[in-house]
This record gives C-alpha cells, sequence and structure tokens, in this order.
C-alpha cells in the first residue's frame, strides 16, 4: 500500500518559529514539489517480526497515556518516534540501494499487513504501512420520546418547539438517541517533524428500529503536536450528514493538511495529508466508524 510523507529535508531550512496562514493563502501561493520518488519494499517474514514487536511495544506506552490530555499528540509522535524503527531502518536502505535521496521520497509501498490492537472498548490502535493511528469512539445514550429532527439552527429550534404541541407519527414508537463522538490520530513513523493530524466528528443519532435520524454537533480537521520550523494549515474541510435510506445515516468529516515551508512570502508544500472520519448508525441503534486516508 502507499504511504505519503514530508519531504522532511527541507524543513531544516527555515529557522525561527512556525508560521500560521490562512487555507486561501496557502491555496494561492504554495507550489508543489515535483522531484518526488516511491520505492516497494519487500519485507521477510524475520523482518516482519521484529516490525511487529515495535508495534506492540508502541501500543503498550500508548496505554499509558492520556487522550485527554492536551499534550497527547506531542506525546505519541514522542512514543512512534521512539519505538517504531525497524520500518524507517528498511525505507533508509532501500533508498540508498537505489540511490534516491531518502528526503525525495514520497510513496512507499510494503507488504507488511495491517493490523489493530484494542486498548479497551473505545480505544484502538491502528499501524498500516509507515502510518500509525489511534481511534478514540464514544457513545453515550439518553433516551428522547420521538425522533429528533435533522436540521441545525435555528430551523431545528424551531421544529423542536413545534414537536411539543405537534406530536408526529414517529412519537407513537418509543425513540433513543446515542451521542456519538469519533477521534482519530495519524502520525507517522517517517516523518520526524511532521505534526499528527486529528480528525473529530460528533453527532446525535435519534433511532426506533424501523428508521435513524442524524444531528451533527462538531466537527473539525486540525494538525496537533510539535513541528520544526514549517508552516501547517487545513484545507478544503467538509462535514456533512448522508442518508442512504431511512435505516441507515453516516455523519463524516473530510479534509486535507499541508504542510510546508515559506521563503521570500513564498511557500513550497512538502506534505500533504487527506482523510475522512466517519460514523454510522442504522435503525437498531448500531454504531460503526470507518477512516480513510491518501
Amino acid at each position: 500500500m502507499k504511504k505519503q510523507y514530508a519531504l522532511i529535508g527541507l524543513l531544516t531550512i527555515v529557522l525561527g518559529s512556525t508560521i500560521n496562514v490562512s487555507a486561501a493563502q496557502t491555496t494561492t501561493n504554495f507550489s508543489n514539489n515535483k522531484n518526488k520518488e516511491q520505492i516497494s519494499i519487500n519485507l521477510s517474514s524475520e523482518e516482519q517480526k521484529l516490525i511487529t514487536q515495535e508495534q506492540k511495544s508502541v501500543v503498550n506506552e500508548i496505554k499509558k497515556l492520556d487522550v485527554d490530555d492536551e499534550k497527547f499528540s506531542e506525546q505519541l509522535n514522542k512514543t512512534i518516534n521512539e519505538k517504531y524503527n525497524k520500518i524507517d531502518e528498511e525505507v533508509e536502505n532501500k533508498a540508498k540501494e537505489e540511490g534516491i535521496d531518502k528526503n525525495s521520497i514520497s510513496n512507499v509501498e510494503t507488504n507488511l499487513k495491517e493490523k489493530t490492537y484494542k486498548i479497551d472498548d473505545d480505544k484502538e490502535v491502528n499501524f498500516q504501512g509507515t502510518t500509525v493511528s489511534v481511534d478514540v469512539l464514544e457513545e453515550k445514550d439518553k433516551v428522547t420520546n420521538e425522533l429528533e429532527d435533522e436540521s441545525e439552527g435555528l430551523e431545528s429550534a424551531l421544529n423542536f418547539i413545534k414537536s411539543n404541541f405537534i406530536k408526529s407519527v414517529e412519537a407513537a414508537t418509543k425513540s433513543k438517541t446515542k451521542e456519538v463522538t469519533y477521534k482519530k490520530y495519524v502520525t507517522d513513523s517517517i516523518i520526524k517533524s511532521w505534526k499528527t493530524a486529528v480528525y473529530y466528528i460528533s453527532c446525535e443519532f435519534t433511532y426506533n428500529g424501523t428508521k435513524v435520524t442524524a444531528r451533527r454537533t462538531g466537527n473539525y480537521v486540525k494538525p496537533q503536536g510539535v513541528v520544526l520550523n514549517a508552516l501547517y494549515c487545513t484545507v478544503d474541510k467538509e462535514s456533512a450528514v448522508q442518508k442512504p435510506s431511512s435505516k441507515r445515516r453516516i455523519a463524516y468529516v473530510s479534509g486535507t493538511l499541508e504542510g510546508g515551508i515559506q521563503i521570500k512570502e513564498t511557500g513550497l508544500i512538502v506534505d500533504r495529508f487527506w482523510g475522512r472520519a466517519e460514523i454510522e448508525c442504522n435503525s437498531k441503534g448500531t454504531i460503526s466508524k470507518r477512516f480513510r486516508h491518501s
């Protein structure tokens, strides 16, 4: 599978503190670096065993961390950099064999199988190539008398007031509501100076056995953690509720993180990461999550 990661060698050019710009400025001023390479690594069974041992070591360390701590992303990056190094060594060795500058590699293809380790009922750690991610999914039940309206803002408030005087047909069937939040932390074992990408989506799903409605309560996409002399921003963020049928609702947030350096007011993109986090509920109240990235 292919993995994208930063041309981290360029980041050392700039000295000073992190520069903040808007998404519009980034889209206008950044230019793509076209000198990118990709390599393919065929790991032996022994190498895969060593990587698996490192993965288990990472999981054991993550178990000690508090995901609610504001420094969680920074601690996650530190843990991965310290405990997950074997695959980095193989990338570096392969780059030397092929005479490729490691810092110019944009894609790494490996035969390493994806693995997921469950920490507890709410948390799990996923390893996919050079990418390491932490999932935090929380569900909270509350009882309601009827299906909640899917509108947002003033329209939702007016419909709520209206529903207290004009009972809908669904009110005859007692409904339940689940408050669901899903947070995805994604980082890379090779991008030593890259911030962790965080995708967050929360939603209230109301269901009665025959249908389900949804109302988003929060969403964001942003970088977190320590970054060295780099410029980062979020572009192309999108969030909505999809309605495949009356029995299914999907709330999602997607977005692209771009990172780079700035020289003489001109930005150069050296890293781009796109991801989409989603939570789904069916008419029986069963919750599932998914995350895709490139």
